[in-house]
């Protein structure tokens, strides 16, 4: 009763292999015994699944033969030959079927579960070397249609030729040719297949085609002159041809048989695709050949026809070089055009490219401020803000893209360049027109040291990717200025190290200090949280009130007398 499950069938036979390799039984007794098993199922058939079965142990047979140290390659031919016969049975069977019965009715399967042709497709053999020499290419051997024998009842001719159809568009010419050989049977595709191999290969000439072959040239050359009136379905096929030399010629390095190519697929693009219009075929040959910088009369084709945008379905770009191409076709070729820029990078996410874009885009604002003295430009107040409010948007957008696409390190610079030019806003708005945007490296430390606050100076010189000399700036701000409220924000930073208590006091120095500089300079010293330094420098300066507090101070005195005794 379980036998009679066609589950159950599917694993013993599974197991069966599987033990058989588990414990090296030899190649011919297990390639035998599956033999054997399918003699059985076609001695005892239970209709559709013992063909299936019976396919299933002739795979599993020649897959254990083909392991034979010399493999038998007659009776491998065999096996395949009564394997293709399932197949054909089952094709033809099918085919009744659905004249019979209902389509659904024979869609309830074993869904998820393994069936036997799904098992039989793991052990196939039709790959093995020995079944794939240039033998099976020769057309010595090919029956033509004069010498072919039929074998087959019609409706298995046409199952076969159905499934041969399907082992070329897999590119399964080998097993195609072995087929016909294994029937005697003619079928025009492989024959014309091998022919174009025979003749590119220089293996035969145009005197040794089959008059078939010949005839067949004959109607193409008829067809060559009506040209001019090309119908729809054979542009189709010389669409998918080029496509398919161009992918012979590149497997092979055919420099010359490309060139050729690209040549016929521009003559068929402006003689019949564009007159008709048909913009579907322009882009399959395009994607097909994919060589976009060398066929970049396409992009302007479909620019001038309003059918860009179809470039832009994702499906036609698995590899990513159409979006590539496209972006640098806008580049070079419509330079001015940013919105098509950025639908081609927004339709493909390419937000990096989209901020750069921008910030590009940012860039020129800026540019035009610099065109003239920012003098002339303050004279109109109204359109220097329009610009720098255009600017703004352009790189807050940008820092938005760029941050979508993890660049954090562009991200971060055009942020920084938002707070320049927000900046720049409000100083233009509270009437202070000291230049910020435009800077060069040579003018940076003395705008910095004419803006009041630190945040400013630190806005300034982050935009400028700019490290300025803070010590002089500190000096100029608290010890001459007396501006604590500078050295807050600088102290908030943890900027405030002892090394720039130092470089201050050595600027101190350098200077003829007044009553108030000094007053300045102890008041910040106070700031400094190293006690020895702070002790030090109060010394060198003869603050001795300072030295004093420190030494009798219970907190610090010890402290300093003991690194004084050191």
């Amino acid at each position: 009763e379980q036998w009679s499950l066609k589950q159950a069938r599917i694993d013993f036979w599974k197991k069966c292999h599987e033990n058989f390799k588990k414990n090296s039984i030899s190649s011919k007794a297990a390639s035998s015994f599956f033999s054997t098993q399918a003699h059985v199922a076609c001695e005892h058939p239970t209709g559709w699944s013992s063909i299936e079965e019976r396919h299933l142990l002739l795979t599993l047979s020649g897959h254990w033969l083909a392991q034979e140290d010399v493999v038998p390659l007659d009776k491998l031919e065999e096996l395949e030959k009564q394997i293709w016969l399932c197949r054909i049975t089952q094709h033809t069977l099918g085919r009744n079927q659905e004249e019979t019965e209902p389509k659904f009715s024979r869609q309830i399967s074993t869904s998820g579960e393994l069936s036997f042709d799904s098992l039989a497709s793991e052990f196939s053999f039709s790959k093995l070397a020995a079944l794939n020499t240039s033998k099976y290419l020769e057309l010595n051997s090919l029956p033509s249609k004069e010498t072919c024998e039929n074998r087959l009842d019609w409706k298995e001719q046409e199952s076969l030729n159905f499934l041969i159809g399907h082992l070329l568009d897999d590119g399964c010419v080998h097993e195609a040719s072995r087929v016909c050989r294994y029937f005697h049977f003619y079928n025009r595709d492989v024959a014309l297949v091998l022919h174009c191999r025979a003749l590119a290969s220089g293996e035969a000439s145009m005197e040794d085609l089959h008059p078939e072959i010949h005839a067949l040239l004959q109607s193409a050359e008829l067809l060559e002159e009506e040209a001019p009136d090309i119908p729809l379905r054979r542009v189709h096929s010389t669409t998918e041809l080029l496509i398919l030399a161009h992918h012979c010629f590149t497997l092979t390095c055919h420099m010359e048989g490309i060139i050729r190519v690209l040549q016929a697929a521009q003559m068929l693009t402006d003689n019949h695709l564009a007159p008709s219009e048909e913009y579907g075929l322009v882009v399959r040959l395009l994607t097909g050949i994919g060589r976009y910088n060398e066929m970049t009369y396409i992009f302007d084709l479909l620019h001038k026809k309003h059918y860009f945008e179809v470039l832009m379905r994702k499906k036609l770009d698995p590899s990513g070089t159409l979006k590539t191409a496209l972006l640098d076709y806008i580049k070079r070729c419509r330079p001015g055009d940013s919105e098509k820029h950025n639908m081609i990078a927004l339709c493909f996410s390419m937000c990096r490219e989209i901020g750069e874009n921008h910030e590009a885009a940012a860039r020129i604002q800026l540019k035009l401020i610099e065109s003239q003295p920012w003098e002339d430009s303050l004279k109109d107040g109204h359109q220097l803000k329009q610009l720098l409010l255009k600017a703004l948007t352009l790189m807050l957008d940008a820092a938005e893209s760029y941050a979508k696409d993890s660049c954090v390190r562009q991200a971060q610079h055009c942020q920084r360049l938002t707070k320049l030019i927000t900046l720049q806003i409000h100083f233009l708005n509270t009437g202070q027109n000291i230049m910020l945007i435009n800077l060069g490296r040579h003018k940076l430390m003395d705008c910095i040291l004419a803006l009041p606050r630190f945040y400013q100076a630190s806005i300034v010189a982050e935009a400028y990717d700019f490290v300025p000399d803070w010590a002089e700036i500190l000096y100029q701000q608290v010890i001459l200025k007396g501006d604590f409220n500078y050295l807050e924000e600088f102290k908030q930073q943890r900027l405030l190290k002892s090394s720039i208590f130092e470089e201050i006091s050595k600027k101190y120095k350098q200077h003829q200090p007044t009553d108030m500089a000094m007053e300045n300079l102890k008041k910040l010293l106070t700031y400094c949280e190293d006690v020895y330094l702070y002790y030090k420098l109060a010394y060198e300066h003869k603050f001795y009130e300072i030295v004093n507090v420190l030494l009798k101070d219970p907190q610090t005195g010890c402290c300093l007398k003991d690194m004084l005794a050191g």
